[in-house]
């Protein structure tokens, strides 16, 4: 009955009163009473659920900007981690794919010298290795297609080079 779910509220057990509101407007279609109170645990619930949901957002990226500054290998094991234990969750596939992406804008930085270089097989092999972290992350494929076009480049001033030495 209604009465049963006082204590609830005061708990802010509000799944537990939809259990029990539920089936009794199945019963009673037209109770306004019921229906209000019904409107009223859903509001709460899904406060409460978003409130639980920021919470956790919090919590973890304070364990991942740990992480982040001081253990790669733990960041990128916590990561899997949270993806494996929450499939299709929203909010956990917005952390990884942030998180994983800052790795690589970093390692990026930090290899700006081989980049910038001509050194294409090591440029390769780097892109390679940050493929690993995320293979369909679009800061890959834009230095990937930078590198190509410059690589392409270098062939056809060498190519021009060549030809012009020749004749």
């Amino acid at each position: 009955t209604i009465k049963d779910t006082k204590p609830l509220w005061k708990k802010g057990e509000y799944r537990k009163i939809l259990e029990i509101l539920a089936p009794l407007l199945k019963l009673n279609k037209n109770n306004d009473e019921l229906k209000n109170k019904i409107i009223d645990a859903q509001e709460a619930y899904k406060k409460k659920a978003e409130k639980e949901a920021n919470r956790y957002e919090k919590d973890q990226r304070k364990k991942l900007d740990k992480l982040f500054k001081k253990d790669e290998i733990g960041l990128s094991e916590a990561l899997f981690i949270m993806e494996k234990n929450n499939p299709g969750n929203d909010l956990v596939k917005k952390l990884t794919y942030e998180y994983r992406d800052k790795t690589i804008e970093e390692k990026i930085n930090q290899k700006s010298d081989l980049i910038y270089s001509e050194k294409y097989n090591d440029i390769q092999n780097f892109i390679h290795q940050l493929s690993k972290i995320d293979k369909k992350n679009p800061r890959i494929k834009n230095l990937e297609l930078a590198i190509k076009k410059r690589k392409a480049g270098t062939q056809i001033d060498e190519k021009s080079e060549y030809v012009y030495k020749g004749e």
